[in-house]
C-alpha cells in the first residue's frame, strides 16, 4: 500500500471511529401501570388506569393496549391506544380514565374509556412490554 493510501485509510478508519451513534431508544418498553380503579361503591362506572413512564420519550402509544382481569383473573375487557400521546417526558402520566371518573375525581383524562368493565387487574400490552398492576 502506497504512502497516500495509508493516509486516506487511516483518516477514514478515525472518521468512522469519532462518528458520533445515535443511542438505541424504544417508544414504549419502560412503562408501568401504577394504579387501576375499577369502580367505586354507588359508582361502579367509576374507573381509570394510570402508566407512568419511567424514560423520556415513551409516548408512542397508537395500538398498544390494556387488557383488563375480573377478580377471579378472567380476561374481562380491553382498551386500545387510538393515538400516540403528546406528553414523552420521563416519569410523565397517562391518565385513562371514563367520565364518570373525571368528574367524579375532578380532572381530564389523556384519554377517554367506555366503562364496560369491573376491573381488579390491567396488563400493559405493547410488542415489546407486558406489565400488571392490580387494584
Amino acid at each position: 500500500m502506497t504512502g497516500w493510501r495509508k493516509l486516506l485509510a487511516a483518516a477514514g478508519l478515525t472518521a468512522a471511529v469519532l462518528v458520533p451513534v445515535a443511542p438505541a431508544t424504544a417508544n414504549h418498553h419502560f412503562m408501568r401501570a401504577t394504579e387501576v380503579l375499577g369502580g367505586v361503591e354507588g359508582a361502579p362506572d367509576v374507573q381509570y388506569v394510570e402508566l407512568q413512564m419511567y424514560a423520556a420519550g415513551q409516548n408512542a402509544v397508537l395500538n398498544s393496549s390494556l387488557a383488563f382481569q375480573d377478580p377471579t383473573g378472567l380476561a374481562d375487557g380491553t382498551f386500545t391506544f387510538p393515538a400516540n400521546l403528546p406528553n414523552g417526558a420521563d416519569n410523565a402520566n397517562i391518565l385513562i380514565a371514563t367520565s364518570q371518573a373525571a368528574t367524579f375525581f375532578g380532572v381530564t383524562p389523556d384519554l377517554l374509556m367506555t366503562p364496560s368493565w369491573r376491573c381488579r387487574a390491567a396488563r400493559w400490552s405493547s410488542s415489546a412490554s407486558r406489565r400488571r398492576a392490580s387494584a
